[in-house]
């Protein structure tokens, strides 16, 4: 069978990456990494529960907010270390290049937090080893937080041609954070803006950070132009000649509020953790004043925006709107498998938008940020109607050169975690290989990264061949583009590992099938749709899909998400950006007639349930809270 290596099998130094290594429940030891770290992330969290620092904090902040703002920082920090150590621990027989004996943390307080809680007899944890090169990083690092604290002090800039709106007088807005860019045909930031009846000038579309996904800003912007809705950058080096939006004062409004808030309890004896909590304390308080200053100067109401970083910006953002009395909103930007994503505090909206069952967006053991979840559909799914030009040209060039069944190859990002660089040269290599053994096969490519192939040298030979014969396509611009595009080719497709491209493709009304060789055997498909919509073998999915290929009536389930297309978006109208769109100028006109934040969000939820039905809004609770009911993962399964 191929598959993943087996945990106790002869491995060569330097050639295993972790989602290779199998742990003794039969899935990828990532997913044990998971476990772990978030583990000793809730112990040591709990350790800084109890010191006066963070109870003074709580008074200003919603406690499961910052409970999840320092769990996520304590997880991402020690995550690597706890990654090297579950190798040593699991598969001693592997010697990391990178390997040590101890887990070493460049924070030396974190180190002796982690040490606290410990568990693995094998590994030590230890604090940052002395060099040259970390003492001058470091040394490096703190100039550059001391001239950006500078700046915002003392310069006050625009961060754009436009005039920000500073007068009171002047409507509220929406804010947009730049994450793939404003081109209709494609993923867009604006999904949601055609039919909403927004006031374009209502709208600001902030640049915070370079992504790869955004694409050329200088043509972006000429595209915001266009459509009249103003933007601003909020980092240097982004937009030519343009530099950072600043206030140019010190705003100090929520660090003035600590330090003038009366003390509720003597520091505890518990040094390590007191300073932890108020070294990082000093970041987030900066941070929240930053973001409160944005909003105020833009006039900013709802804030919404796809993904949050590792840099828990989210978070924060979420924190500064609660002091603001804004709204921060969210949407699932893709289909998540729990438990292998790092969600900790990542969807940390006020409201976020569902495809269809929570089940399938959230994890009911993640930390995060107490929400309304509201079920919309698939937020692009304005592109699966219709045929593209391109779509059907492929489809006839792959007829001429004698394809009579096409399969849609959709593969996924891959690395040191539960999706690897040798499961995606077997999935390749087993397509390739049969589409160049039959004439009759063909295969349209959709890779995840527009560079995925050049990394990928083992499969150049083969791949060179399998296009000559005019049968294999890979599609370009592939950042940002619909899984749909390769989908409306072919008769089935297969998306590596249990993620949003074949979930979106069953959504457009495709045939298709999971190829998880990561083997998360807890995920609810396996229970109905085992060796039918998910596969954890390659060489069974291949033989699965020849039988379908020569007999369909021999394969009738195969690829067919029936059984749940309700639950993985009810709608599947095309209009899931139009229903966003149309919440989010209710909340607009509810703070227009002076409603607060709660009184907006009950407005709009009132409006929506009565157009689309009560049961597409319901709360949920993280951990701290009563987390998605029972019954809810229940008819999941």
């Amino acid at each position: 069978m191929t598959r993943a290596a087996d945990l106790h099998s002869p491995v060569s130094p330097g050639e295993v990456q972790i989602g290779d290594l199998i742990g003794r429940d039969g899935s990828s030891l990532d997913y044990e990494v998971y476990r772990v770290t978030t583990d000793y992330a809730a112990r040591i969290v709990e350790r800084l529960e109890r010191t006066a620092a963070y109870r003074q904090l709580a008074l200003m902040i919603e406690p499961r907010t910052l409970h999840t703002y320092y769990l996520q920082h304590v997880f991402t920090a020690i995550m690597p270390q706890v990654f090297e150590a579950c190798i040593a621990e699991s598969a001693p027989h592997i010697r990391r290049p990178q390997a040590e004996t101890a887990a070493r943390l460049p924070d030396p307080l974190l180190a002796e937090l982690l040490r606290s809680v410990w568990r693995n007899d094998r590994w030590t944890v230890r604090g940052p080893r002395p060099s040259l090169r970390s003492t001058i990083r470091e040394a490096r690092s703190s100039l550059k937080r001391l001239a950006n604290g500078w700046y915002l002090r003392t310069v006050r800039s625009r961060g754009s041609r436009l005039r920000p709106a500073r007068s009171a007088g002047v409507p509220r807005r929406i804010g947009v954070e730049a994450l793939q860019g404003v081109q209709p045909t494609r993923r867009s930031d604006l999904y949601w803006f055609e039919g909403s009846g927004v006031d374009p000038a209502r709208v600001l579309y902030y640049f915070r950070l370079r992504n790869l996904s955004l694409g050329p800003i200088d043509e972006t912007l000429p595209r915001l132009e266009q459509r009249h809705i103003p933007w601003v950058s909020l980092s240097w080096g982004l937009i030519e000649g343009v530099a950072p939006w600043s206030p140019g004062r010190s705003n100090a409004w929520t660090r003035r509020v600590l330090r003038c808030s009366p003390a509720q309890a003597p520091a505890s004896s518990d040094h390590e953790a007191e300073t932890f909590v108020m070294a990082r304390a000093a970041r987030l308080l900066r941070d929240i004043d930053y973001w409160r200053a944005f909003y105020r100067a833009h006039r900013i109401a709802v804030d919404t925006f796809l993904l949050s970083d590792s840099d828990a910006a989210g978070i924060t953002r979420r924190i500064a709107m609660d002091l603001e009395g804004g709204v921060t909103v969210g949407t699932q930007r893709s289909f998540y498998a729990p438990p292998v994503d790092q969600v900790h505090g990542t969807r940390p909206h006020h409201v976020h938008f569902l495809w269809g069952d929570p089940i399938h967006a959230f994890k009911p053991e993640i930390y995060d940020c107490p929400k309304t979840m509201v079920v919309a559909g698939y937020p692009f799914d304005a592109a699966f109607l219709g045929q593209q030009p391109e779509t059907a040209e492929i489809a006839s060039r792959l007829c001429t050169a004698g394809a009579r069944f096409t399969v849609a190859l959709l593969d996924n990002a891959f690395g040191d975690f539960y999706i690897t660089r040798s499961m995606i040269v077997s999935f390749y290599r087993a397509f390739l290989t049969w589409a160049l053994r039959e004439g009759d096969v063909g295969l349209v490519i959709k890779p995840k990264r527009p560079f995925q192939f050049e990394t990928l040298h083992e499969l150049d030979g083969l791949l060179d061949e399998a296009k000559r014969t005019g049968r294999c396509v890979v599609l370009s611009q592939a950042l940002g583009r619909f899984p749909s595009d390769a989908s409306r080719c072919a008769d089935l497709s297969v998306g590596l590992y249990l993620a949003s491209a074949a979930i979106e493709a069953a959504i457009g009304g495709h045939r298709a099938v999971h190829c998880d060789l990561s083997r998360l055997r807890q995920h609810p498909f396996y229970a109905w749709g085992y060796r039918k919509v998910v596969f954890d073998d390659l060489e069974e999915l291949v033989a699965a899909i020849q039988r379908y290929k020569h007999r369909p009536e021999d394969e009738p389930g195969l690829g067919d998400h029936t059984p749940v297309i309700d639950q993985l978006d009810p709608f599947r109208d095309g209009k899931a950006g139009a229903r966003i769109g149309t919440y989010l100028r209710w909340l607009l006109e509810a703070f227009d007639d002076g409603l607060d934040r709660d009184g907006a969000v009950a407005r709009a939820h009132e409006r929506y349930a009565a157009r689309w039905g009560a049961d597409k809004i319901m709360p949920f609770e993280p951990i701290g809270g009563t987390g998605v009911p029972q019954e809810m993962l229940n008819e999941a399964v």
